[in-house]
């Protein structure tokens, strides 16, 4: 852009003001004529950079593991590199409890709530069009559950999650005496 000879003064602050036929943004046409001595002196670039491909894919790939197969376990769940993405943006994931009888109260807890939030009412079908199993239905292994290949066995899953609750209440109920 060129400055005019005229300036406006606010604020304690000098500002120049601009001339209209030259002008950088996209909207308005500028003549090759005008822009040649401001692209020759670096004051106007008009063709962006693109981002440099390897920082861009480096970026994309450390923040965002957990939605590339980077960060995705091929049984199921998701892999120390997508729990790392995840606890970058703010999130706290656990690996999934395998082993529900050797785990602790709050492990037990984590899988009963686990299994009822995604088996339940399931959000999507539990094998592809192609007849493999889908992310949803990988994830029980992640768990220590069999894969369930319908939606009556994956609401079986979130029936013996209710069952595994009411025992740990009750047990929680005996321990403390009432």
């Amino acid at each position: 852009m060129i400055a005019t000879s005229s300036v406006t003064e606010r604020a304690g602050r000098v500002k120049p003001r601009y001339d209209t036929d030259v002008d950088k943004r996209p909207d308005r046409e500028t003549s090759d004529k005008a822009i040649d001595p401001l692209r020759q002196y670096g004051i106007v670039d008009l063709e962006p950079k693109p981002p440099e491909p390897e920082t861009a894919l480096d970026e994309l790939l450390e923040g965002q593991a957990w939605t590339t197969k980077r960060g995705k376990n091929p049984k199921g769940g998701l892999n120390a590199a997508g729990r790392r993405s995840l606890k970058a943006q703010g999130q706290n994931i656990k690996p999934g409890v395998k082993s529900y009888s050797k785990a602790s109260t709050r492990d037990k807890r984590r899988w009963i709530s686990w299994a009822t939030r995604f088996y339940s009412n399931p959000k999507g079908p539990m094998v592809g069009d192609d007849g493999k199993p889908t992310r949803l239905a990988l994830m029980a292994t992640a768990w220590g559950e069999p894969v369930p290949k319908t939606r009556q066995a994956a609401q079986a899953i979130a029936a013996k999650a209710r069952r595994r609750s009411d025992q740990l209440d009750r047990a929680e109920k005996r321990g403390k005496g009432e």
